[in-house]
């Protein structure tokens, strides 16, 4: 367990399983990561993490049965980034974090991820968004607002994207490929949800409560 003040990186390698960072400040300057672990079962709880190039990033078979919760991870390049297992069982949460002003992302899953009751925002560059995920991650009940993008499903997704309460973003909510968008509440974006015809789109929307978007409410550019 690593309980002290770290101006620099944590490095947990694969014999780092079951390690747990918990109550640091995780800051190295502007460059590196804050966190880097290839170790699985890890636990990473109520961190200030600030300042890195990546905040929090758990790569290759490190996304097996971890746990983020409760972090604030701001002002890095990149925020939290969570590489899952697709193994049954094998699921890593995100969970109860505040994650804002990262430059490009917030929040960057792929394989079995919950992303859940996070509060996400301030992700306003050209190309950035708040979540973004690939493979088979679970996006629900967070609070995303002013974004470029709010939530963002990319190429051979099959995420689930339910609960969400998105606002004040360029674009709310971007599904693509076989993703499934259900019972989100999506207003005071200039587009609500959008589908764009370079990434097309097969999944579902449904249910969804959209409104006082200030152009599109629902824009379906190449989908099926």
């Amino acid at each position: 367990m690593v309980t002290a003040n770290l101006y620099g990186n944590v490095y947990l390698y694969e014999s780092n399983d079951d390690a747990a960072v918990v109550g640091s400040t995780l800051r190295n300057s502007g460059s590196g990561y804050g966190l880097l672990s290839y170790g699985s079962g890890t636990l990473v709880v109520g961190n200030t993490v600030f300042g890195n190039s990546y905040g929090i990033s758990l790569s290759s078979g490190a996304g097996v049965n971890v746990r983020v919760q409760g972090n604030e991870v701001y002002n890095n390049s990149y925020g939290i980034a969570v590489y899952g297992s697709t193994s049954a069982g094998a699921l890593a949460e995100v969970t109860g974090n505040l994650v804002h002003h990262n430059t490009y992302y917030g929040v960057s899953t792929s394989g079995q991820v919950l992303v859940a009751e996070n509060q996400v925002w301030g992700h306003a560059g050209s190309s950035a968004s708040g979540i973004t995920t690939t493979g088979q991650t679970t996006i629900r009940n967070n609070e995303v607002f002013d974004n470029t993008v709010g939530i963002q499903t990319t190429n051979y997704s099959t995420a689930v994207v339910s609960g969400n309460r998105v606002y004040r973003n360029t674009t709310g909510i971007q599904p693509r490929s076989y993703a499934s968008v259900i019972g989100n509440t999506v207003y005071a974006n200039s587009i609500g949800i959008e589908t764009i015809s370079s990434f097309p789109f097969y999944g579902q929307i449904s249910n969804n409560l959209v409104y006082a978007n200030s152009n599109q409410g629902i824009w379906l550019s190449g989908s099926s």
